[in-house]
């Protein structure tokens, strides 16, 4: 502590300058949802920080075992869209770092994919197909998409293939 002198106050003033930030970004939230933003909690537990930070009024009934007043992005997006009907993330990275090894990943994820089963099949059908025209890698050659158990698998075999075959590098 003699060597950082400003730890001791820190450790109690930073716990609060933090409580008090995030009720300030709580108000503004709700002030911006009364005004017709569409607000979720994206899975950091923004809400529940909030909550233990002091601010009851977030939570359903003032309790938070009771949910809080605004959804998550599982409960009111994914899960709707795509968890209730079975859809999973299905995530893979080209290690060989090539480029061309992701637009081709790319290319055999679209043919596993049956962009007329279902809607969920045909966002991520496109998704995928316009993945390398919207230029959506930042560093590692990655990506995400979402199906059902049998398309995860699907895609795996046939990455496993490919790999198998020295099309692509490992997966």
């Amino acid at each position: 502590v003699a060597a950082y002198p400003y730890a001791a106050r820190e450790s109690v003033e930073v716990p609060v300058s933090v409580d008090a930030s995030l009720e300030r970004h709580f108000k503004a939230i709700k002030r911006l949802v009364e005004h017709g933003t569409y607000f979720f909690d994206y899975g950091n537990s923004f809400m529940k920080a909030v909550y233990d930070a002091g601010v009851s009024e977030i939570a359903r009934d003032g309790d938070d075992k009771n949910g809080f007043i605004f959804p998550s992005y599982v409960e009111d997006i994914m899960g709707p869209e795509l968890f209730d009907y079975g859809y999973g993330p299905f995530r893979w990275v080209c290690l060989s770092g090539k480029h061309e090894d992701l637009v081709k990943t790319d290319r055999a994820a679209m043919e596993c994919i049956d962009p007329t089963r279902r809607g969920q099949d045909l966002d991520n059908y496109n998704w995928i197909r316009d993945a390398e025209k919207n230029n959506l890698v930042v560093g590692t050659q990655a990506r995400i998409l979402y199906q059902d158990a049998v398309g995860r698998m699907n895609i795996a075999l046939r990455f496993n293939e490919m790999v198998r075959k020295g099309e692509v590098g490992p997966i």
